[in-house]
């Protein structure tokens, strides 16, 4: 099966995944040309059903997801459904570009695959949490290691280098 005709169960997967209704996918469509709720149902359940490139778009605006992502067909349904809850999480929080490029990496790999916004929400509380923990435990006891910082007088400096009282 080719990702066309697989476009309309990865529309489903993800609209289901926001909890939208075809209305309501319908009326998020702003983008001219508007999808009807009837076209919305022939695209998820016909996988024969056209799509142009300009409704394409406004589905993946609507749907807050990458065109990219929506039509990779080496990115499973549950990878593209898990994206779009992780870029809806990292925009509610203000997450980083680093660090929602690193919770991608975790999605592209397969260890962390949620289909909600608040299950990233719960991994990313507890992975905060965890690397948190492992930093204080990892930094260097200083009482433990002699030598590590060592202590020198500085020479005085002469009266070339004083600085001049004005």
């Amino acid at each position: 099966m080719s990702i066309a005709d697989q476009i309309g169960k990865r529309v489903q997967a993800v609209r289901e995944s926001r909890d939208l209704s075809r209305k309501d996918l319908s009326a998020r469509c702003r983008l001219p040309p508007r999808l009807s709720e009837s076209f919305l149902s022939q695209l998820e359940n016909d996988p024969k059903t056209n799509i142009t490139f300009r409704r394409l778009e406004n589905l993946t605006v609507a749907l807050g997801v990458s065109l990219t992502d929506l039509v990779n067909e080496q990115i499973s349904v549950q990878q593209l459904v898990s994206v779009v809850n992780l870029e809806a999480f990292c925009l509610e929080n203000e997450i980083s570009a680093a660090e929602k490029a690193r919770l991608r990496s975790d999605v592209d790999a397969g260890t962390a695959l949620f289909d909600s916004v608040e299950n990233w929400a719960s991994h990313y509380n507890t992975v905060t949490r965890h690397a948190a923990r492992g930093a204080v435990t990892q930094m260097p006891r200083v009482a433990e290691a002699p030598g590590t910082y060592s202590t020198r007088k500085l020479p005085a400096p002469s009266r070339r280098n004083r600085p001049r009282k004005r």
